[in-house]
């Protein structure tokens, strides 16, 4: 049987649901209890993550720059809010 750490990163991607798990994945995960707690905790802290709310919005500038940068498009990056 391969080491947990192996499964690691498909076993957080499965549960993110970014993935389908392998059979070999989820027959690991069946068997393994230091993964299901591995797993356990990471669906807690998703939870947590998902109820809370930020508390600051970044400011336009950022948001503008960030924006210019998905689309490919040359972004002021010397330009600050005051």
């Amino acid at each position: 049987m391969k080491a947990c750490s192996s499964y690691r990163e498909k076993l957080l991607l499965f549960l993110d649901g970014e993935v389908e798990a392998s059979e070999e994945l989820l027959f690991h995960l069946e068997t393994c209890h230091c993964c299901q707690g591995y797993a356990d905790d990471h669906r807690r802290l998703s939870e947590l993550l998902k109820r809370t709310r930020s508390l600051w919005r970044a400011p336009e500038s950022l948001r503008e720059k960030v924006s210019h940068i998905q689309r490919g498009l040359p972004a002021d990056l010397n330009r600050r809010d005051s």
